[in-house]
């Protein structure tokens, strides 16, 4: 058996375009204080999954509206894997004019499909999941700390005519 089908390819092979070019090019990079919130009735919460001395550890922090609870801006740390840095980044940006309850139920499966290049094609490699859930488990501590903040009422499709 040749030695190249007993190496594994490397996941950045493997990575979608879009994936690529969030771990390239972030936008979302960077933390918020309590000074981003002063005067604009914003509530700020920020969560952390993993740890340093694991290897991979990130923090999210989310400017949210406490009259409706969407999220203004969204941005993040992270030190780690790139499958770390690019979920990081993709969340955060898929994020902003979301709700916190739509944060709450975002999971691995719809960050993978809104970085993928061709819909029958993950973005991320199967072994990457770690990192996403990572992410994931910040994203819910995030929703959480805004549980106190009232939604607002969601749309509603007008009824049917029964003619």
């Amino acid at each position: 058996m040749p030695l190249q089908e007993l190496l594994p390819v490397f996941p950045w092979k493997r990575y979608s375009k879009k994936l690529k070019n969030h771990i390239l090019n972030p936008l979302c990079y960077g933390t918020f204080t309590e000074k981003d919130t002063e005067g604009r009735n914003l509530f700020l919460a920020t969560a952390s999954a993993g740890a340093e001395s694991d290897g991979n550890y990130v923090t999210l922090s989310w400017l949210v509206d406490c009259d409706d609870g969407v999220i203004v801006d969204a941005k993040f740390t992270a030190f780690g894997q790139s499958a770390l840095l690019g979920a990081a980044e993709a969340i955060s940006c898929f994020l902003i004019r979301k709700d916190y309850g739509q944060a709450q139920r975002l999971d691995s499966y719809i960050l993978d499909k809104e970085v993928r290049d061709r819909a029958d094609t993950q973005a991320f490699p199967d072994e990457t999941l770690p990192h996403i859930s990572l992410v994931i488990e910040a994203v819910k501590d995030a929703a959480e700390q805004c549980s106190h903040i009232e939604l607002a009422n969601q749309y509603v499709a007008p009824p049917v005519s029964s003619l």
